[in-house]
């Protein structure tokens, strides 16, 4: 059986979506068959949830409105997409665009 890659970006865009789209084009070009990444659309409620300092958050989720440009560009290089969510509600917001869902180990 072959291996299903997915090539995890997580949080490595560094507030940039030329950086994401960037990653996909690696990801790509080293063979994987999936790009994903990791979203949450409150800080808060996440240092919250595993009580870490403020600042640990606050920039590492991809932004909601990136969701569908990094899937076009997935699909166009022959990509799946996904994402890993942490908050309930945010499953509706990134259902849309998902090919598939990746539990957080973490959340696991």
């Amino acid at each position: 059986m072959k291996p299903f890659v997915i090539a995890e970006f997580a949080s490595c865009h560094m507030g940039s979506l030329d950086k994401a789209l960037e990653g996909i084009k690696v990801a790509h070009s080293a063979g994987a068959q999936a790009f994903k990444v990791q979203y949450w659309s409150s800080p808060e409620r996440m240092r919250a949830r595993r009580h870490t300092a403020p600042g640990t958050y606050e920039q590492g989720s991809v932004p909601a409105e990136w969701h569908a440009t990094l899937k076009r560009e997935c699909h166009d290089r022959g990509l799946l997409y996904s994402a890993s969510v942490f908050l309930p509600e945010d499953v509706a917001t990134l259902n849309p665009h998902v090919d598939f869902w990746k539990v957080s180990s973490f959340e696991a």
